[in-house]
């Protein structure tokens, strides 16, 4: 049986990850491929997995979002963020890809590596060995997009969290300024990554999703 292939969709907040990610599995280009939420715990197969995931799941998202985060530190959420995409990269592995089943994601632990570089005590080398022996895409697709875009999206369709701004960060001013400055340095990160690893990067300003689908088809033989 052939191995089958994660594909993750990496980009800012705003960027259209997910609405990219369901339209792959909705091409059904790939025989097989599954769409795996990787912060829902039903895609989980094993008890016990799932038992220990649910105590990581609650410290890093499910509590109030009044509480001061910051009182536990960076380097307490960085390393609860490694141990979640490790837990879940096995699960991966093991549950789909050996069983011949692609998986799509929207956005890996990058996305964090990316955030946690503009800190002062971080720097990629330091950020890449805390997330190393963690499972690895097969194929990553970089949408990249004007943060002013990004912006005008995400405000149509949710609230704008204090993480997406750099408010944790100490990025100041009002919140679409501060929005467009902070995911403006998160994608140069991002840029780095891509240009390191060969990822696929397309342009995602006009929502161009069929032309985006073509491009991805053609460069990943899909």
């Amino acid at each position: 049986m052939e191995r089958g292939k994660l594909i993750s969709i990496e980009g800012i907040d705003g960027s259209g990850k997910s609405s990219m990610a369901n339209a792959l599995i909705l091409s059904e280009w790939v025989p097989g491929i599954v769409f795996f939420d990787k912060k829902d715990l039903s895609f989980i197969k094993n008890g016990f997995v799932k038992e220990q995931l649910s105590s990581i799941k609650k410290a890093l998202w499910d509590y109030s979002k009044s509480e001061d985060i910051s009182v536990m530190g960076d380097h307490h959420w960085l390393c609860l963020l490694a141990s979640w995409y490790a837990a879940v990269g096995k699960q991966i592995e093991t549950d789909y890809l050996r069983n011949g089943k692609s998986v799509v994601i929207d956005g890996w632990y990058y996305k964090y590596i990316a955030r946690f570089c503009l800190k002062k005590e971080y720097d990629q080398v330091t950020l890449r060995t805390i997330f190393g022996n963690i499972l690895e895409p097969d194929i990553s697709i970089l949408l990249d997009i004007d943060p002013y875009t990004a912006y005008s999206r995400k405000k149509k369709d949710a609230l704008i969290a204090s993480s997406e701004s750099g408010k944790l960060d100490g990025y100041a001013g009002k919140q679409s300024e501060s929005f467009v400055k902070y995911q403006t340095d998160v994608a140069d990160v991002y840029g780095q990554l891509a240009k390191e690893r060969s990822w696929l990067v397309l342009d995602n300003n006009l929502g161009s999703i069929n032309s985006n689908l073509k491009a991805i088809r053609s460069n990943m033989n899909l």
